[in-house]
């Protein structure tokens, strides 16, 4: 009978001990063999920075190892206190920006997945130091070549001049680095019904596109009206090459060709809750949305609506995209709109549509950071605007007109305090 007791004994004590055994590696985050980590999704930025994340694992596991898109990265345990710990690694080099993967730890033969990791991107912003550009009210519009188109207001009797410049880095006065500018004034027409072409107000969106080489920008002639040029070459005239031309009865803030350049979309001042359509064989006309109602509802042409535009935007499958408020509004080529509803903001300062399609949006929310949006994948990534001298911190930018190069460089025309004079300045991604 005492040997019967004494093997219970020894078997609860046994049991007992695998219980806490097991309850232990519970509370280590071990239980499997594997780290547990603190959070599912992370957001990091590839700038030379250690990462260092959260794990409720209170013990080093030697037999795990760490891969990031199938690269094996060494790491180091850290104990901070008795209730932090913490894994540190770097990203690899290899590992592309606006991407998304997971930490995979493998165990011998075993494996599991860990956290998903956002890869954003970090950007140096620059001024342009060259006065000769004269920037003092700006449309930036990307080349299919990479470089950087811009029309800007210039002096009387010659409102506008086309500046071509392409950058490549930032040198050690934190300046970016041209490799060559170009300046050429757009000749208007001088006159029109003995008008002549009036200077634009420094601040106002204007509306403009570029194909083919060719630019083609809004212009006002006194109190003759309000009408879109094409220019190419320096030389511009009144919209020709089979285009429908039209007086309109305010000014064009955003303008759009498609690929075909057979239609030009356009956004008028005194219309802004609506698009335009205009071709070769129609004048502008509404295509999508309404000139007296205002909403923000999904639908085909007409019967949608929008409210608080913000800008207009093309990308190369000739879908149009327009910012409102707080949301990005998807129009297709048969004009069906869609809201983008997976991407919310406090308030849209800026938004551009990159070579790539992706979306680039200053939100007031955040100054220092942009929003970068792949519509496709439904993902958002960031993009961090270091501080040019202080790298700890963020830079804050104020602008209402963006655009992004082949290269992942952001131009914008950046105000200051005041909202009034305005340079040229640039987000070069690292």
């Amino acid at each position: 009978m005492a040997k019967s007791n004494l093997f219970l004994l020894m078997l609860l004590t046994a049991t007992m001990f695998s219980f806490v055994s097991c309850e232990n590696d519970e509370e280590n985050g071990s239980s499997d063999g594997f780290y547990t980590f603190v959070e599912n999704e992370i957001e990091v930025f590839k700038n030379n920075v250690p990462l260092l994340l959260e794990i409720n694992s209170s013990k080093n596991l030697s037999d795990v190892t760490l891969f990031i898109d199938s690269i094996q990265v060494p790491y180091t345990f850290i104990k901070r206190t008795d209730k932090d710990y913490y894994l540190e690694f770097s990203l690899p080099e290899s590992l592309p920006s606006l991407t998304e993967v997971n930490i995979v730890q493998k165990n011998k033969n075993r494996e599991k997945q860990g956290p998903k990791l956002r890869v954003g991107i970090i950007f140096s912003p620059s001024l342009f130091g060259n006065a000769s550009i004269g920037i003092q009210n700006m449309a930036i519009i990307p080349a299919e070549d990479g470089q950087i188109f811009t029309v800007s207001r210039g002096i009387a009797l010659n409102p506008f001049k086309k500046v071509t410049f392409k950058t490549s880095g930032i040198n050690t006065d934190y300046r970016p680095v041209i490799d060559y500018v170009f300046g050429s004034d757009i000749q208007l027409p001088n006159s029109l019904d003995n008008k002549e072409p009036v200077i634009i107000v420094a601040g106002r969106r204007l509306g403009v596109d570029l194909r083919d080489n060719a630019t083609y920008f809004y212009s006002s002639y006194e109190d003759s009206g309000h009408y879109l040029m094409q220019e190419y070459a320096g030389h511009a005239d009144f919209l020709g090459s089979g285009y429908y031309q039209q007086n309109f009865t305010a000014a064009i803030t955003d303008l759009c060709v498609d690929a075909t350049l057979n239609n030009i979309y356009v956004i008028e001042e005194d219309k802004p809750n609506c698009i335009q359509k205009m071709s070769a064989i129609q004048a502008a006309a509404i295509w999508a949305g309404s000139a007296g109602q205002s909403g923000s509802i999904d639908g085909v042409g007409t019967d949608a609506r929008f409210e608080n535009v913000v800008g207009m935007q093309r990308d190369n499958n000739n879908n149009l995209y327009v910012a409102q408020k707080n949301v990005i509004r998807k129009v297709t080529p048969d004009g069906t709109v869609a809201t983008l509803r997976a991407f919310e903001f406090q308030e849209i300062l800026a938004f551009a549509v990159a070579p790539d399609n992706k979306i680039y949006v200053l939100d007031a929310k955040n100054r220092s950071r942009l929003t970068i949006i792949d519509a496709d994948r439904s993902k958002t990534f960031s993009g961090r605007i270091l501080h040019p001298i202080n790298k700890g911190s963020g830079l804050d930018i104020n602008t209402n007109n963006m655009a992004v190069s082949s290269d992942g460089t952001v131009y914008f025309r950046n105000y200051d305090s005041g909202g009034k004079n305005s340079s040229l300045s640039v987000l070069i991604p690292n």
